[in-house]
């Protein structure tokens, strides 16, 4: 895949996540991820922080809002991960489960989102946090997230995260030093 390829297709797709992001109901992100990803931060009062992969910034917005002193959103990846499996459904259309396939073939993948088709960059646990470790990070924890009763009450539609993860949330540290 070329460049110029990877960049026509996130382009395509930023106009909807961009919208999606800012106006809309985004049950990923309100109904599953916010709770968990500001749990990991804590208290964020007074802090300056660096948003690593921050989409179009609204979860900056939020660190800003809860009270940070700064906040650095930086997303230079226009591939972003994904495994992706398909469900594996009965003659009658049931979920079953998840085909998850070629798992450890790190690469590209095709797929689609909001309409767009575009090309994801695959990568495997052990290549992500090893990654961390080498770049000098602690990982303090590692969170699959998933939804409650409650949730799911406002958001049905997230019914799938009961039965597969879909996001991973690390937290990592750089020990005092390693600055």
């Amino acid at each position: 895949m070329n460049r110029n390829n990877l960049e026509r297709e996130w382009h395509k797709l930023s106009t909807p996540w961009i919208r999606e992001a800012r106006e809309g109901r985004n049950p990923t992100r309100t109904g599953l991820l916010d709770k968990p990803m500001l749990e990991a931060c804590g208290n964020v009062e007074g802090l300056k922080i660096l948003d690593c992969g921050c989409g179009e910034g609204r979860f900056c917005r939020i660190l800003a809002a809860k009270g940070a002193e700064y906040v650095f959103g930086l997303d230079l990846c226009k591939p972003m991960r994904s495994a992706v499996g398909q469900w594996h459904r009965t003659d009658d259309g049931e979920k079953q489960h998840v085909i998850l396939d070629r798992y450890f073939d790190e690469g590209e993948r095709r797929w689609k989102m909001m309409g767009v088709e575009f090309t994801n960059f695959h990568r495997s646990l052990s290549t992500y946090t090893c990654g961390f470790v080498k770049a000098g990070f602690r990982i303090d924890s590692i969170t699959e997230p998933t939804v409650t009763k409650e949730q799911l009450a406002s958001y049905p539609e997230l019914d799938d995260e009961l039965r597969v993860p879909n996001f991973i949330i690390y937290i990592l540290r750089k020990p005092s030093g390693n600055l």
